[in-house]
């Protein structure tokens, strides 16, 4: 038997707003989702222009060490580089960068006249060192600053002899950079007796 319209009336209504409220939910959702989704990109492309920024300024620091090697050649002294970084103002202008060094290539076997030549323009005990087998070319850290300790004892350390310290140091493109090579330093931050 059917029932009377005043019977099936609120079941029809509680079916009426179970309904609405799951498409008012569904709705709801989508919208939050698709302002989450919104906000995250914003975030993410601020974020990643401060960085392409912030690389940016170590890639101008790059193209001037570039030019004052064109500009005043690569064999300069030692003081006359520290001057030259001292005026850069690492510790302000570049956060987080420890040292600003010129990696000479010479071949292996002009290694010789580059000891001579960086023992009376550097510091008089240079030496060429390596962490593995020496390669037909070398590329010689012949100038460092500022000139603590734990920089000072990275002189002389032949990058190419680091098989993946070789493969950054070929140009890829206008700009080169190396993490620093931590195969020349003890614990303590000094030189060690034999690389």
């Amino acid at each position: 038997m059917a029932r009377p319209l005043s019977q099936r009336a609120p079941v029809m209504v509680l079916i009426l707003i179970v309904g609405l409220t799951l498409a008012a939910a569904l709705v709801v959702n989508a919208f939050v989702r698709d302002q989450q989704r919104s906000r995250f990109e914003r975030e993410a492309a601020v974020y990643t222009q401060a960085l392409q920024d912030r690389v940016s300024v170590y890639e101008r620091l790059l193209g001037t060490m570039r030019a004052a090697w064109v500009a005043q050649g690569p064999l300069q002294t030692e003081a006359s580089f520290s001057r030259f970084v001292d005026g850069l103002d690492l510790a302000s202008r570049y956060p987080g960068l420890q040292a600003v060094g010129y990696g000479q290539s010479v071949a292996a076997s002009a290694t010789d006249r580059l000891e001579r030549e960086l023992r009376q323009t550097v510091t008089p005990d240079f030496r060429v060192r390596e962490a593995g087998a020496p390669q037909a070319e070398r590329v010689v850290i012949s100038l460092i600053a500022p000139p603590n300790a734990q920089n000072i004892s990275t002189l002389g350390f032949d990058m190419n002899s680091e098989p993946l310290r070789a493969q950054g140091s070929v140009p890829r493109g206008p700009v080169t950079a190396c993490r620093r090579p931590t195969c020349c330093l003890s614990r303590s931050g000094t030189r060690p007796a034999s690389p």
